[in-house]
């Protein structure tokens, strides 16, 4: 795991809060726009979903960009935080020959941001952990990576009175492999059950 590439992350995602806070202090009240924990009280709160991802996935180093897919699939436990599992998937080509294909399997948690501002109230930010197999052909290897990411999901539209909403993530897939850290920007289509 490469240290200032984790002090970026990190400091990243407290500039994010800190410009969320005192901007939400101006319009809304901050409980209105950062929530306090609470739990479920009706079924409906629950907010279970399945989504799709896509998008691009950018390596550090001398590997080209390459697409990323996955599927998520969560809920919300306690308001306002939910939980997911994530599968996805990438492969990344770099002129030395050294490509890989890295498939992840993600426990992620994300702090969903409320009130009324247009697209913040829509937001989340969080942090997901887990397994990365990284395929370069010869040999297959299993390491552990953590994942900041925030990201926002608009209910666009019903389907049989179920919101379908669209939405995008930013999020660093930090590695303790020896392969390269990975910042990733998707699109994502959810489904809201």
């Amino acid at each position: 795991m490469k240290l200032s590439t984790a002090i970026k992350s990190v400091c990243a995602l407290l500039v994010f809060g800190m410009g969320l806070s005192s901007f939400a202090q101006e319009g809304n009240t901050i409980s209105e726009t950062l929530p306090k924990l609470q739990p479920v009280t009706n079924e409906a709160e629950y907010k279970p979903h399945m989504a799709l991802l896509a998008g691009l996935s950018t390596p550090e180093g001398s590997y080209d960009t390459g697409g990323a897919y996955g599927i998520d699939v969560g809920f919300q436990p306690f308001i306002p935080l939910s939980l997911s599992a994530e599968l996805s998937q990438a492969a990344y080509n770099a002129d030395s020959g050294d490509d890989f294909k890295r498939t992840s399997l993600l426990a992620k948690v994300a702090y969903n941001f409320g009130g009324t501002i247009p697209v913040i109230k829509n937001s989340y930010v969080g942090l997901g952990g887990g397994m990365l197999i990284e395929d370069s052909g010869p040999s297959t290897t299993t390491y552990g990576g953590l994942m900041p990411n925030l990201g926002f999901d608009i209910p666009t539209f019903t389907i049989e009175n179920k919101w379908v909403s669209l939405g995008a993530t930013a999020r660093y897939m930090i590695t303790a492999s020896n392969a390269p850290d990975v910042f990733d920007v998707n699109g994502v289509l959810k489904y809201w059950f």
